[in-house]
């Protein structure tokens, strides 16, 4: 997570997955469409550091936030020749729904709840990669992307980076 300063605070570094299809229409252009889901994993320490209660004896539940992305676009790849590692270019558009769970802070007596939230917005998404030949019907690829969600307020911005299977039908 990159902004709002909030997201980037108090989220860091999870997971991601998704699956996709693409259609060839010319040597280097290929037409994608994707659904990634994104989990990012709560920062209890930052948080109550925000708070001003890092040493006060308290705990967290909850906080997990997501961004799932259903998008479409074009991938180009930059060189084209048959069993070589191939990088490529990546711009996708499309929808983004972020959600953060809600936060219970206690402590053996009390507690105090922050509620979740989520919002839709239009996403785009563009990076590169490179994908690694590994027979005649399967390439690993390793890529990355800067991912934009406009949301109300503040645009919502994330690095998701993959390491994955394209599978040639």
């Amino acid at each position: 997570p990159t902004k709002p300063q909030a997201f980037a605070d108090y989220w860091a570094l999870g997971f991601n997955g998704g699956v996709g299809a693409g259609y060839t229409v010319a040597r280097a252009w290929t037409l994608m469409a994707s659904i990634d889901y994104n989990r990012f994993a709560f920062d209890e320490e930052q948080f109550l550091k925000a708070l001003g209660y890092e040493d006060a004896g308290l705990h967290t539940e909850g906080g997990a936030a997501s961004i799932l992305t259903l998008t479409g676009g074009i991938k180009y790849a930059l060189m084209t020749r048959e069993n070589s590692e191939s990088p490529y270019l990546i711009g996708t558009v499309g929808f983004f729904r972020v959600s953060s769970s809600e936060i219970t802070v206690s402590d053996d007596q009390s507690s105090v709840m922050f509620p979740g939230d989520s919002e839709n917005a239009f996403a785009l998404l563009f990076g590169a990669g490179v994908d690694i030949p590994s027979g005649s019907n399967i390439n690993f690829f390793l890529e990355g992307k800067f991912g934009i969600g406009f949301t109300k307020t503040e645009s919502t911005t994330f690095v998701p980076v993959k390491v994955g299977v394209r599978l040639r039908l």
